[in-house]
């Protein structure tokens, strides 16, 4: 388990940012019929150049779902 304080750097910014982090999501999805649904979706998290420099993280995929 970490620590709030092991989540800080020595210049006050915590590690996977600062203290504004920005979570964008998109998702497109579809109902093929009462149990199966599918989406794809594309999400971003980074703290949009408002502090020192971070590239932020991406993550995109499909998701398969059923409905019992």
């Amino acid at each position: 388990m970490t620590t709030a304080k092991e989540l800080h750097d020595p210049d006050g910014y915590k590690a996977v940012g600062c203290r504004v982090l920005v979570h964008l999501r998109a998702g497109l999805g579809y109902d093929f019929d009462e149990n199966w649904t599918a989406q794809l979706y594309a999400d971003h998290f980074s703290n949009a150049n408002l502090c020192k420099e971070n590239n932020g993280a991406e993550a995109a995929g499909i998701r398969i779902g059923y409905r019992f």
